[in-house]
């Protein structure tokens, strides 16, 4: 890009710039985002067209070659540091300034040394053609730059080479007087014709370039390889992440549909409207299903919005289509299976997608649920059932205004089935009126897996103890070997437009996020905005250092990644700071087993996952007093109750010949699905969707 920017520099910035436009996500640094700008684009393309007609009279395009001697290596070295910005490193964007810079005057000396030779040689006739050819080279040179960097390196070199080997016949083949002598065509002829010639030359197709779409999992260093996956092995449900067009509109979009004063406001679309205007083209999507197909992958029917195709397939088939093997590999006493080479393909495909979630069966997603352990303060132990906490929260008295989430939807996102036997008798027992849930599986049944049961039980019943009359959905998705069901759950409800209201208790730590990770929940979460679903997600029950890694990258800290995007609200958890009889009875009531007399004063809760966000920028509604002027987003966004200090009840195991046990859990597993509740009765007295909390 440096040395096309020493031939024209106004070309370079186009290009750039345009690309940066049309591909937010891969240019992410505030140099190509101010590139991509309107106003920057405008007047580089005025500038390229002052370079263009100057530079092709004689006489004034030596005085416009001289004046650019010092404006083109700026360019240069101005693209080189947008080239490697999103680093974040300083000494990379200073030897990057240094070499584009230095590249880019090389580059602008030999194009000015070429043309005084023309000029001598042409009386300046062919100027004209040699300025064309060279506005052609810029822009031919810049795409071949951000698309085949390596043949561009080789046209760059191929190029100087021909230039020292010509130049110096040229100056001997002109006398004095500026005449050229006798003997042969003038080298300037073969410059001209390489400058044409060479991109094309050189100009591998993209189909034949791999890019690669997928990392190789961390724990793969630390790993004992065991052996390379048996191919005839199947791996079903791996996700295609895919980007979405026109980012910038769809973030107007979404900041109108919360402004009253818009003609969008609550305008909710529907997932295909969404797909319409934002999801990948059907081009995009045709080309991507060929490829999978044709290696012999199952290609699930894109859902709607196109956030990800879903395909299954042989792993000798998955490892053809992206270029990479699958090995087993021992860490610790577990057996996972990885990617041992990055995920690759054709970089015309591969400019179609976020990448591919995931090759590998390394835990990324857990749940948050904590058993309360025994005897949690000396004060006396108390418990929050249902009447508990809507006395608590001055829910009383909207459910006393008719206002208990009636035709209003909750959607809890899990990767397990559950006993809805529990929740009818959880109803039951704390004297809730009849609501039984309904169970959504998409694809295979995963059944009952018992490290997560108790989460689907926690969201079905306490987003039904405060929205009772709310319609409760458990949308659950199996674990495959290399996809989490949560994620999978998650696609599902958005696509499918299946809820009003979508929860979360699992957690994802931001430092475990790869790329596409964070372009999935990014993208799905902004389609529920734009649908007018309400996101709430648990921000986590280990505290500010829940995310704290070990090892190498111990200087970052990061927070739950699945609800630290913008387009979610994070909930945390709080403490209650008085178990005394001033605030709680003795006794319970015999129906509902309330037994607090009402509001109890709060405190934050040292287990409460939050802080500040290593992916995200701090969003327009967060710039308010009291958070730290580093530009980030912090959460979590509103807390409730989570501290096992005061734990909540909650069925479990209830049959036709056994009640269940009432087992006490805490963390911002309740919380999380209580808020949800809370959403619902503020969606019933709005009359509609409320989209994105925040």
């Amino acid at each position: 890009l440096s040395a096309a920017a020493g031939l024209n520099s106004y070309a370079v910035l186009l290009v750039y710039g345009a690309m940066a436009r049309l591909f937010p996500e891969d240019y992410t640094g505030s140099i190509a985002r101010l590139l991509a700008s309107t106003p920057a684009l405008t007047v580089a393309a005025v500038l390229f067209l002052m370079e263009f007609l100057a530079d092709k009279i004689p006489g004034l395009d030596h005085f416009w070659h001289l004046l650019h001697s010092f404006i083109r290596p700026v360019v240069g070295a101005l693209v080189a540091i947008a080239c490697v910005q999103p680093e974040g490193s300083p000494l990379l964007d200073v030897v990057a300034g240094g070499s584009g810079g230095t590249v880019a005057l090389v580059s602008h000396l030999v194009k000015s040394a070429t043309r005084l030779t023309s000029t001598a040689l042409t009386a300046g006739v062919a100027n004209a053609g040699l300025s064309l050819a060279e506005d052609i080279l810029a822009f031919l040179q810049s795409l071949v730059s951000i698309f085949l960097p390596f043949v561009a390196l080789v046209v760059v070199a191929a190029i100087g080479l021909l230039f020292v080997l010509a130049v110096p016949r040229m100056a001997r083949s002109i006398d004095l007087f500026g005449r050229r002598r006798s003997g042969g065509p003038p080298a300037g002829t073969a410059v001209l014709c390489l400058l044409l010639v060479a991109p094309a030359a050189f100009g591998a197709r993209p189909d034949d370039v791999l890019s690669t779409v997928g990392e190789v999992p961390r724990e793969v260093a630390g790993a004992r390889d065991i052996a390379r996956l048996d191919g005839d092995s199947r791996l079903d449900r791996i996700l295609l992440v895919l980007p979405h067009r026109n980012a910038d509109v769809l973030a107007r979009l979404l900041a109108a549909q919360q402004d009253p004063a818009s003609s969008d406001f609550r305008r909710w679309l529907l997932p295909t409207e969404f797909e319409q205007r934002f999801g990948a083209s059907d081009e995009d999507v045709s080309a991507l299903n060929d490829w999978l197909t044709s290696h012999g992958l199952e290609v699930e029917d894109a859902p709607a919005g196109r956030a990800a195709l879903v395909f299954s397939g042989r792993v000798a088939d998955v490892e053809s289509a992206f270029d990479t093997e699958l090995h087993e590999m021992l860490l610790g006493d577990q057996v996972r299976i990885a990617n041992i080479r990055p995920a690759r393909l054709p970089l015309g495909l591969a400019r179609r997608v976020a990448g591919v979630l995931s090759l590998h069966s390394f835990p990324r997603r857990r749940p948050l649920a904590r058993r309360a352990p025994a005897n949690t303060d000396l004060q006396g132990k108390h418990y929050l059932a249902p009447a508990d906490f809507t006395a608590i929260y001055n829910v009383d008295a909207l459910a006393a205004q008719g206002l208990t989430g009636s035709g209003i939807t909750i959607g809890l996102l899990a990767l397990t089935n559950v006993n809805v036997a529990d929740t009818t008798f959880f109803r039951q027992y704390f004297g809730l009126p009849a609501n039984d849930p309904v169970v959504v599986v998409n694809g295979p049944d995963p059944g009952i897996v018992s490290s997560d049961e108790i989460e689907g039980d926690i969201d079905l019943q306490w987003s039904g103890a405060v929205a009772p009359a709310a319609r409760t959905l458990l949308i659950t998705s199996k674990d495959t070997v290399t996809s989490s069901g949560v994620d999978l759950s998650a696609l599902y409800a958005v696509s499918g437009n299946l809820a009003d209201v979508l929860s979360m208790s699992y957690g994802a730590c931001e430092l475990e996020f790869a790329d596409v990770d964070t372009a999935l929940y990014t993208n799905v979460w902004a389609q529920a905005a734009a649908q007018g679903i309400s996101i709430v997600v648990s921000s986590g029950d280990s505290g500010a250092g829940g995310c704290d890694p070990t090892g190498p990258n111990a200087s970052s800290a990061s927070v739950n990644g699945l609800c630290s995007s913008p387009y979610a609200t994070c909930v945390g958890g709080t403490q209650f700071t008085d178990n005394s009889s001033t605030y709680w009875n003795a006794t319970n009531d015999a129906t509902t087993k309330k037994s607090v007399k009402g509001y109890v004063p709060e405190t934050t809760w040292s287990g409460s996952g939050g802080g500040k966000s290593i992916l995200f920028t701090r969003p327009p509604w967060q710039n308010t007093a009291g958070l730290f002027a580093d530009n980030a987003r912090y959460v979590p966004d509103v807390s409730l109750a989570a501290s096992t200090r005061t734990p909540y009840l909650l069925i479990q195991g209830h049959t036709t010949g056994t009640p269940g046990l009432v087992l006490d859990y805490g963390g911002t597993s309740f919380s999380s699905p209580a808020f949800a509740g809370i959403a619902a009765l503020m969606s019933q007295k709005t009359g509609t969707r409320l989209g994105n909390l925040n």
